[in-house]
């Protein structure tokens, strides 16, 4: 399938999880589960959940690859670009003098291709 036809599913999908990670976050720490760092692990599980499903069977229409040989890759990519992500903005926050919204708007670009040509090559691939 081309990059045309999987990029508007790729990105209501990380959208999708994303608000689903957020929500849940606040969720998680109105109901007292602090602090912070203990909530966004747990939002970040339930939203992943979400990403790996809408990204799987919608956006790579990788259902015939089993889950055993795509969500242990599908993790990685998402712990990788979480690590890239604290990384850029770690040395973006030190050399920049932009402000971290500005910054985590680039980053975030960054991240999303980084993904999405993870899960088409690597995480979602029948043939590695």
């Amino acid at each position: 399938m081309s990059v045309r036809k999987q990029l508007p599913s790729f990105i209501l999908v990380g959208a999708t999880a994303a608000l689903v990670h957020w929500c849940t976050f606040t969720l998680f720490v109105h109901l007292g589960l602090n602090p912070v760092w203990v909530a966004n692990p747990c939002a970040f599980f339930i939203a992943f959940s979400v990403s790996y499903l809408g990204q799987r069977n919608l956006t790579f229409k990788a259902g015939d690859v089993p889950h055993s040989k795509a969500l242990p890759r599908y993790f990685l990519v998402a712990v990788f670009n979480f690590c890239v992500n604290d990384i850029l903005l770690s040395l973006c926050q030190h050399y920049l003098p932009l402000p971290p919204e500005v910054d985590m708007a680039f980053i975030l670009v960054i991240v999303a291709v980084l993904s999405y040509l993870a899960g088409r090559h690597w995480a979602f691939s029948r043939h590695r």
